[in-house]
């Protein structure tokens, strides 16, 4: 996929761009922070940012000056009254501005930094969105992605490997599978059988089979390649790419910004399998009984933990936060279904410090988002940052291609294999990680981990998009935007 370059020149062009553009954040999330940096581009000429400020403060402008005419009128100040009603007047007086163009003007300057994947089906029931037609989606962002193709030039690579992606996903069949999953699907069939199996129970384990023969074909074509696991046996496939060093001039100016340059081998890879299949077995779904699933999960796991030679003070913290993904869903910030990672080696730039000696001062790479502090930040804050600047310190600070690289807060299962050789999770805080708990509705809560208080290394909670609680530390990581597209 060819590079994005930076360019001062705006192409021709006017609102439908901009509209396209929104049509590709919304529903191609894990692009969403370089649709909408685009969006935000192109918009500025015909509708610039400060304008649309103006315009969202104007009713709480104009409700206070009529208080202030009020309390003139009241003490007969009238050269006041006549100086407010010209301010008034002026506030109200005719906009080229339409409610649609503030209405699209809206979804670029203050739409939400993060949105859910709008394909990842086994989300539906949890957003309440089962019967949106997932094919009328799909041909939109196909026809938008299309048009951008021809009207945006430097980006025209991006766009059309964007379409070509989504023109091959088989919604129809992503469609049948969310009409099964009320019913005994796949997943639901594995967790049984491994239930019979632990019975000894040969006559259910027989009529188990039976039907899993029966599903398997219409499962199997359910699931678009980019969702498919691995067949059982084997260990799941990851992006190359994930497994590429980062060119070194890049990783020369990394150090620069306090990023260090780390590669990520298995270190138990017996046990990959194994935890890639719990995961897949147990991992949380709208259908599934969410307690039993995850008794039934600790239960499968355990054993194999053990035979793997894990250390003793870490099994049950391992259990504990496979646990909490059979119990909640979660999405990364491209809006994708997260479950951890388990690629046989991953390179990737990390801000490496100690937690115990965390310095007051801010980093540079701190200084380039526009942040003055690491701990203390709220999510909306630092997601605000990231989408303003991400993409810049990737391409520019860092000479390499924000299509292919994202800055982000270092993701839940980098921290904790990371940690454990340097000593991360033993202090009374917590650091922000990629990614959100999803609630019904949609609502998100921001994840972070590691406080020593409540579980160590592997504790993982959700708090407020809006907390700015002081015992919460920043840590970002530059990964490969791969990572974020593994369903």
């Amino acid at each position: 996929m060819a590079r994005v370059k930076a360019s001062g020149k705006e192409p021709s062009g006017g609102i439908q761009v901009v509209q396209h553009l929104m049509i590709a954040a919304e529903h191609d999330t894990v692009f969403r922070d370089l649709y909408l940096q685009r969006a935000a581009s192109r918009l500025e000429p015909l509708f610039s940012r400060a304008q649309y400020d103006r315009l969202k403060t104007q009713p709480a402008q104009l409700e206070r000056l009529m208080q202030e005419t009020r309390r003139a009128v009241a003490q007969q100040e009238w050269e006041r009254v006549q100086e407010l009603a010209t301010e008034v007047a002026a506030l109200k007086g005719p906009s080229p501005v339409t409610q649609a163009d503030l209405d699209l003007a809206d979804k670029v300057y203050g739409g939400s930094e993060v949105a859910v994947d709008p394909f990842s089906w086994a989300l539906d029931a949890l957003l309440g969105r089962t019967g949106q037609s997932k094919t009328a989606l799909r041909d939109q962002l196909v026809a938008a992605l299309g048009a951008l193709e021809q009207e945006e030039q430097e980006w025209a690579p991006l766009f059309a490997a964007r379409r070509d992606y989504f023109a091959k996903l088989p919604i129809a069949e992503g469609q049948q599978a969310v009409a099964a999953a009320g019913k005994d699907d796949v997943g639901r069939l594995q967790h049984r059988a491994a239930e019979a199996a632990e019975r000894g129970d040969a006559e259910e384990l027989k009529r188990i089979a039976q039907e899993m023969l029966k599903a398997r074909p219409s499962q199997a074509a359910a699931a678009p390649a980019a969702e498919r696991t691995a067949p059982s046996g084997a260990r799941p496939v990851y992006p190359q790419e994930l497994g590429q060093p980062f060119p070194d001039a890049g990783v020369e100016r990394a150090g620069k910004l306090g990023l260090a340059h780390l590669q990520l081998s298995l270190k138990y890879p017996e046990l990959v399998q194994h935890a890639a299949e719990t995961f897949d077995r147990y991992g949380w779904h709208p259908s599934f009984p969410a307690q039993e699933v995850a008794k039934n999960g600790e239960a499968y796991l355990r054993p194999l933990i053990e035979r793997a030679a894990v250390p003793q003070e870490l099994v049950d913290p391992l259990l504990e936060a496979t646990t909490l993904f059979a119990l909640h869903p979660f999405v990364n910030s491209g809006g994708v279904r997260y479950l951890p990672l388990f690629p046989e080696s991953e390179f990737m730039l990390v801000e490496d410090f100690p937690e115990d000696a965390v310095s007051a001062e801010p980093s540079e790479l701190l200084k380039a988002l526009g942040l003055g502090r690491r701990a203390g930040l709220s999510r909306l804050e630092i997601e605000m940052r990231l989408r303003e600047q991400g993409s810049a310190i990737v391409r520019e600070r860092l000479g390499l291609d924000p299509v292919k690289f994202r800055l982000i807060c270092i993701p839940y299962d980098l921290y904790t294999r990371l940690g454990q050789e340097r000593n991360w999770g033993r202090q009374p805080r917590w650091t922000h990680v990629d990614g959100y708990q999803l609630l019904k509705g949609g609502r998100m809560r921001a994840l972070v981990a590691g406080d020593v208080r409540y579980g160590g290394l592997f504790d993982l909670c959700s708090i407020s998009q809006i907390d700015e609680r002081e015992s919460v530390l920043s840590r970002f990581a530059v990964i490969h935007r791969e990572r974020l597209m593994v369903r």
